[in-house]
């Protein structure tokens, strides 16, 4: 169909986002804001292909195979590679990053969801190892910023400072608890008491002089130095004691950096990867697994600026990828 404005002169029924005037089966059009829908739909909301398909076609009547779901995000994936790009540069120039991981499958199990995460930044990336080198090849080698994360040791190659979560601490310590024959509770109880006190410190910063809050840190410190000279008995507490003696340069960073006593901001990142997991057990292919990392970092990072992924530059993006 075709029109005279009296304005543009002709004008054509053709819609300026459509990319082609194929008919039948292939005459099937999404638009950049529905390719960006579809994308939340599987990569923030955690929908399987099918049940995704299923809400374009019975909410906005757009029909839709699980395959060609599937080539859309990775179409998609594959434009926005440059901002996630920009977004690993990001976080690995950020002052402080906390950092965890989970398994994964790729077609089946072996395999790693990490997450690197700042206030206002995470970035996903998806691997066949554990080990140091992946989480390198996303911060840097040399990454100087404050890394705050349980007491794994694969982080304990970078050289910059770090932070070990006294959430995982307190966990250990009832862990330890449950040992055979653990009849003297004093040597946990007196850690425990510890970081409680420290966890308080860290959330009472402002209320102390610069000097004040340097020699409670101090005490704090000689407390726990105290205790690992300590040579105890029991499992339980030998258990514990050599967790504290191998991540003891790192125990307080807390006290020395302005970032968080806890991992729970990367724990919190990783919780809907972990429960899409169960719905979908991952990617089934490696190209599928670079999707779901590049698209689920832009989507995050979005929400945490409080910026609308339909209504932000994304789509927008898209749009002129389009035209």
């Amino acid at each position: 169909w075709s029109g005279q404005c009296a304005k543009c002169g002709q004008v054509h029924s053709t819609h300026p986002l459509q990319t082609s005037r194929a008919q039948g089966a292939a005459g099937t059009q999404l638009g950049p804001r529905a390719q960006a829908f579809a994308v939340l739909l599987k990569n923030y909301y955690g929908l399987p292909l099918r049940s995704a398909c299923a809400v374009l076609k019975q909410g906005f009547g757009l029909s839709l195979s699980s395959g060609g779901l599937t080539h859309l995000l990775d179409r998609v994936a594959d434009k926005l590679q440059g901002k996630y790009d920009e977004l690993i540069e990001k976080v690995r120039g950020s002052d402080a990053v906390y950092a965890d991981e989970t398994s994964w499958y790729v077609g089946g199990p072996g395999f790693w969801l990490w997450v690197f995460t700042t206030p206002t930044s995470t970035v996903y990336r998806i691997a066949n190892s554990r080990g140091h080198p992946v989480a390198a090849k996303v911060l840097g080698s040399d990454f100087a910023g404050v890394l705050i994360t349980d007491c794994a040791p694969v982080y304990n190659k970078f050289p910059g400072p770090q932070h070990k979560c006294i959430a995982h601490h307190l966990q250990a310590i009832e862990r330890q608890r449950k040992q055979p024959k653990m009849e003297d509770p004093r040597y946990l109880d007196a850690w425990e008491q510890l970081w409680k006190e420290v966890l308080e410190l860290t959330h009472a910063r402002d209320q102390f002089a610069t000097e004040e809050f340097a020699a409670r840190r101090t005490a704090i410190e000689a407390r726990a130095d105290a205790l690992l000279v300590t040579v105890p008995k029991q499992l339980g507490d030998r258990k514990f004691h050599t967790r504290m003696t191998n991540a003891r340069k790192h125990l307080f960073g807390c006290l020395y950096h302005d970032v968080d006593p806890t991992n729970n901001r990367a724990e919190r990142a990783i919780r809907p990867a972990v429960v899409a997991r169960k719905i979908s057990c991952g990617n089934k292919s490696e190209r599928g697994s670079r999707t779901t990392e590049i698209l689920t970092s832009l989507i995050v990072t979005a929400k945490q600026q409080a910026r609308d992924f339909l209504a932000d530059r994304t789509w927008v993006m898209l749009r002129q990828q389009v035209e």
